[in-house]
């Protein structure tokens, strides 16, 4: 019953609404009733009581069209009177006559409202997801979403309930009146037996007139008065579990139309995943201020360390971590896209086979991945392994994999499930903590020595002045006196260089040229490689950004590696070349120094920025412990490859974005 005049209460009770499938005879054509009040047949009862005994029924509709093969009914016109002969031929006709209007009328404003309505379902729907997705407050969710419901869908009262107590009990209460005041207490009762169909059921509830369905008891004076008729109820479902409930109140009777229903199921569905996120938010930030409080006592590497264990935190909140299954008996593997993304490597190099994964494998530890695949199979079932990966831009990554193998009836291995995840970071940062510790405690022992040795031999510099004073008459006493000197001198040097270690200068940070860094380090080598034959070819790409750094810390670097660069070249048949190249590659700024010498081996590759760790003869093997230590903080990273010249690459690699300087 949409528009009515004339209808006593009890009258319209009987007109509300029909099942389709129920819809009377006598509503579905068109055509007119008489009735005496005395007789049996004809108009139905519940109108004869009202005094009703002729009743004209013109029936609404769309004529079949192309999309339409049948005529669409939409409802009827009803008129009555009590009179038996109330109505005529002619205004039936005339009725008629203007039903087709009356139903396109209808028709056309239907659609208009459908429309209108699937418009600020959408909208709403885009603008609560876009609110409530910036919130990480429980209390701001649920006033977020209460605000936005829109009345025009028949939300004249919004109110969502939570499961934050007692099993199957709503505890948390929060409702948007009819005049737009909220209040934040419980405003209505749900039966156990209503309960039921939210909680265990998880689905949902209609309820035409509230004032005929005990289930919805309303208990506060001020909800009693706003009158409301109609209820729907829609259970927030999380994870299988029914954790509140939305419930939607109208002041006018009203059956919800199933694309609102389904519109309140959807933003139900955005609600629960919201509250769901608050609440998972909360249990992290309650486990990392738990660990938090474990490392304030740590002295010496408490900043450090504390610093590592945050990023650590923070690296298994946002990790990124794709899934892969491998169907065994046809080979094909399928491998999510977004670890391709994460690792900016392009998905349609991968061919879909345990082979082509496996090419991905670092040479160095593909045995162990093909044993650990091999155990998972025919031993244990369960893959849990952590390897290296190269890229095709010859990028190293560490990952760890963790996989199930499912068998068939007959125990054999038909498909294998699994994830991938990029721990490279976390690996690297285990190491840095590691290797810093072992810095510090060389650093402590090298600037004790370093002391100790000072003090006699600056004893025995002034025992030599006086002896040489002394003897000016023995020429070769005074020579050896001059050796001695000069042994004296180099062993100052190499204490200097010690206490250099030991106590390291805090970068000042500053917005730089590298490239012009560079060119002043190349200025200042050029004589001595001039000299010793030495050619010197340099590329620096001149759109580089600028960063922030220690201008005279990077040139210390740079004059470092061209003097190791030089001596690694003093007895070598060929030309000797030293090529020096600056690019950006993503987020940082990168510099190359090759030589060609004879290379440094791959197992000695890390040894050498160990302290004292040389094989040069007279070398200190403290430089180039050095310049790792200024590049680390720089928050930079220095490696060495084999260069195309024939010797060693060091590649110094600096981020762009300012980071917060630590040691």
């Amino acid at each position: 019953l949409h528009t009515y005049r004339g209808l006593s209460p009890r009258l319209r009770s009987h007109l509300l609404y029909f099942p389709v499938s129920k819809v009377p005879d006598w509503l579905r054509k068109s055509g007119i009733l008489r009735t005496k009040l005395d007789q049996e047949d004809g108009i139905p009862d519940f109108l004869k009581k009202e005094g009703i005994q002729s009743m004209i029924s013109i029936t609404l509709s769309i004529p079949a069209s192309g999309d339409n093969p049948a005529d669409e009914w939409l409802g009827n016109i009803l008129l009555a009177d009590r009179s038996y002969d109330a109505f005529t031929k002619m205004e039936i006709e005339a009725l008629q006559r203007i039903s087709s209007q009356v139903a396109l009328a209808i028709d056309h404003s239907r659609i208009y409202r459908q429309a209108t309505q699937r418009l600020i379902r959408l909208e709403t729907l885009h603008e609560i997801d876009r609110a409530i997705i910036q919130q990480l407050n429980l209390k701001d969710i649920l006033h977020v979403v209460l605000d936005r419901v829109p009345k025009e869908l028949g939300a004249d009262a919004v109110a969502i309930s939570l499961m934050d107590g007692e099993p199957g009990r709503p505890e948390v209460f929060i409702m948007r009146l009819p005049n737009g005041t909220m209040i934040e207490k419980e405003a209505f009762i749900l039966t156990e037996s209503l309960l039921h169909w939210f909680v265990e059921r998880k689905e949902t509830v209609i309820i035409y007139d509230l004032a005929e369905d005990p289930r919805l008891q309303m208990h506060h004076e001020e909800i009693r008065s706003q009158r409301l008729s109609s209820y729907l109820g829609v259970p927030l479902v999380a994870k299988e579990k029914t954790i509140g409930i939305l419930h939607i109140l109208t002041r006018e009777p009203m059956m919800f139309q199933e694309e609102n229903v389904n519109f309140f199921r959807t933003l139900a569905g955005q609600v629960a995943i919201a509250i769901e996120n608050v609440r998972l938010y909360g249990e992290e930030r309650h486990h990392a201020k738990e660990l938090e409080k474990k490392v304030t006592d740590l002295k010496d590497m408490a900043i450090t360390l504390e610093k590592s264990r945050e990023r650590l935190i923070e690296a298994h909140r946002i990790a990124r971590m794709g899934n892969w299954n491998w169907d065994i008996l046809e080979n094909r593997m399928q491998i999510s896209e977004d670890i391709f993304d994460h690792f900016d490597e392009k998905f349609e190099n991968f061919d879909g086979t345990y082979e082509g994964a496996l090419n991905y494998v670092h040479p160095e530890d593909r045995k162990l991945v093909e044993m650990s695949f091999n155990e998972a199979l025919y031993d244990n079932g369960i893959l849990d392994v952590q390897h290296r990966i190269v890229l095709a831009d010859g990028r190293e990554m560490t990952v760890h994999q963790r996989a199930r193998v499912l068998l068939d009836d007959t125990g054999k291995p038909i498909k294998m499930n699994g994830t991938v995840q990029d721990i490279t970071k976390s690996k690297e940062l285990e190491r840095l903590a590691i290797q810093q510790e072992k810095m510090i405690s060389l650093g402590r022992v090298a600037s004790g020595i370093a002391h100790e040795i000072r003090n006699p031999l600056s004893g025995i510099n002034i025992i030599l002045d006086a002896v040489k004073e002394n003897l000016k008459e023995v020429e070769e006493v005074e020579e050896l006196i001059d050796e001695a000197k000069a042994a004296t001198g180099k062993i100052s040097a190499v204490i200097k260089k010690v206490l250099d270690f030991a106590r390291p200068v805090t970068p000042r940070m500053n917005l730089i040229d590298i490239n012009e860094t560079i060119r002043v380090a190349l200025s200042s080598s050029e004589a001595d490689l001039q000299q010793s034959g030495i050619v010197l070819e340099s590329d620096l790409k001149s759109d580089l950004p600028k960063i922030y750094a220690d201008r005279q810390l990077l040139e210390q670097v740079v004059l470092n590696l061209i003097s190791n660069a030089t001596e690694a070249m003093e007895e070598i048949p060929v030309e000797k070349k030293i090529f020096i190249a600056s690019c950006k590659e993503r987020t940082h700024v990168v510099i190359k120094v090759c030589d060609s010498g004879h290379g440094i081996y791959p197992d000695e590759r890390e040894r050498v920025f160990e302290p004292f760790y040389t094989k040069k003869r007279g070398g200190s093997g403290i430089g180039l412990s050095i310049c790792r230590r200024i590049i680390q903080d720089h928050a930079g990273t220095i490696s060495i490859n084999d260069s195309d010249l024939g010797g060693a690459e060091f590649t110094i690699r600096i981020p762009i974005e300012r980071r917060t300087f630590n040691r």
